[in-house]
């Protein structure tokens, strides 16, 4: 127990040591933390999590003044934190910048397109992910459960809650697009939700000009699909977008209009290989349920999830914008634009490669517990870092994830969301453990250009 809580302390002094190294935080971070809050001793959120929030979002109206972007828009659910920092900024340094918070996912934006090619609405459906099952198919498929339910009997020959390898999800691709019944009713779903989709992009301004939008980044899809959408209804510009980081780009896509702050195609593989895109969003978000869609009340309105009160989450919010309003009033933040937020990524990645990749068992602990989705809506919800035996923890080793991958051998992988930490949970052969995961990782990114 002793040792336990000397790494906490010590993990505390070196992320107190990095935000020091960055002008902005220097003086308020100590100040304002004096109160202890309900979270690991470790100092995460006050040294790390708030100032990698504040520093991103920084950056982001940095960027978009720079290149005359009029309308800003932060998308739900990862972009929420930092609409709180930028609609405070905006108005009190007059930047000429209006914020807006924009309900959007993956499914909301897709679905109402997916009968505009029905090839790549296959693909999106059938795509690998955590533990994807031929039920999670039919959800993405924007499927309601009575229309999910019908085609049990159609495919009366699958066990739709069996976790798929990577072989069998092309199998099932190839199966769906020669099913007369299911592309139907796929075109019908997606027809149907084209209307409220119209609706709420033109009531909000996303079909106008100048605008840019701000999210978390990771494959630059949700932009694309926001072009796609655009044009759809007319628009013959396309919007820019600013991300804490990008893995890629669509290949279909114009590059110049995608920003990243953190990392980005080709660069900062080191930030990559020891980060943990899943446990950012599940530290960084809206206390809302996933964007289902939108209906038309007096004016377009989003239909949102269930969502299940998230203590941790409410509490990060409430002190991210108390912190906010403390580094305002203190003057900390007037020289908003002489801020050198790139020079102070350095320090920023010091802290969280530490975080993401050896989290102290505090931290695990903690912050594993969380809940996360790693598909389209939030009723698959687990623990972003599970307690996995070694038997699950080695099938994400470097060579098994490689036959895998290739299908060589046909076999699905229990994956966890946040890999570092459920082996910290484990507390058995952890450099191993971990080693062989970031190998996995590291030669995959560069085998893709990444």
């Amino acid at each position: 127990m002793l040792n336990r809580n000397n790494n906490e302390s010590k993990r505390s002094e070196f992320y107190l040591k990095n935000i020091k190294n960055i002008k902005i935080f220097e003086k308020t971070s100590e100040n304002f933390f004096q109160k202890s809050l309900n979270m690991p001793k470790s100092g995460t959120v006050e040294f790390l999590l708030i100032p990698t929030v504040i520093l991103f979002t920084l950056w982001v109206l940095q960027n978009a003044k720079k290149k005359g972007i009029k309308t800003l828009f932060f998308l739900a659910r990862d972009g929420y934190p930092s609409y709180i920092i930028a609609k405070k900024l905006c108005q009190k340094y007059d930047l000429g910048i209006e914020c807006k918070y924009f309900y959007c996912s993956r499914y909301s934006l897709r679905v109402p397109m997916y009968s505009e090619d029905i090839g790549e609405a296959l693909s999106y459906i059938c795509r690998n992910g955590i533990d994807v099952t031929f039920n999670k198919i039919l959800i993405r498929s924007g499927f309601s459960n009575e229309q999910s339910d019908h085609f049990r009997s159609v495919f009366n020959d699958i066990d739709f809650n069996k976790v798929l390898s990577y072989s069998e999800l092309s199998y099932f691709k190839e199966r769906l697009m020669s099913c007369d019944e299911y592309i139907k009713l796929l075109n019908e779903v997606s027809t149907n939700a084209r209307k409220g989709l119209k609706a709420y992009f033109t009531d909000r301004g996303m079909l106008g000009e100048d605008i840019a939008i701000a999210d978390s980044g990771w494959t630059g899809t949700t932009q694309r699909s926001i072009n796609a959408i655009r044009r759809y209804f007319g628009c013959k510009t396309d919007v820019i977008g600013f991300y804490f980081g990008l893995f890629e780009v669509p290949a279909d896509c114009c590059v110049k209009d995608y920003n990243y702050f953190y990392f980005g195609p080709k660069k900062g593989l080191k930030n990559k290989v020891f980060f943990s895109n899943c446990l950012y969003e599940a530290l960084f978000h809206a206390n809302s349920g996933t964007t289902l869609g939108y209906k038309i009340e007096h004016e377009a309105v989003p239909v949102l999830d269930e969502y299940i009160l998230d203590e941790y989450n409410e509490s990060f919010l409430n002190t991210l914008e108390n912190y906010t309003d403390y580094m305002i009033d203190s003057n900390s933040l007037n020289g908003l634009f002489e801020c050198n937020t790139d020079k102070y990524k350095t320090y920023l990645g010091k802290s969280l490669r530490k975080f993401m990749w050896s989290p102290t068992k505090g931290e695990a602990e903690f912050f594993g517990k969380l809940r996360f989705s790693d598909d389209l809506l939030d009723n698959c919800v687990k623990e972003v870092a599970p307690i996995f035996s070694d038997e699950y923890l080695k099938e994400n080793h470097f060579l098994n994830k490689l036959l895998c991958a290739y299908g060589i051998r046909k076999k699905a992988v229990h994956e966890s969301a946040w890999y570092e930490a459920s082996v910290v949970r484990n507390g058995k052969h952890l450099l191993r453990h971990k080693c062989s995961y970031s190998l996995y990782r590291m030669l995959s990114y560069i085998k893709k250009g990444l």
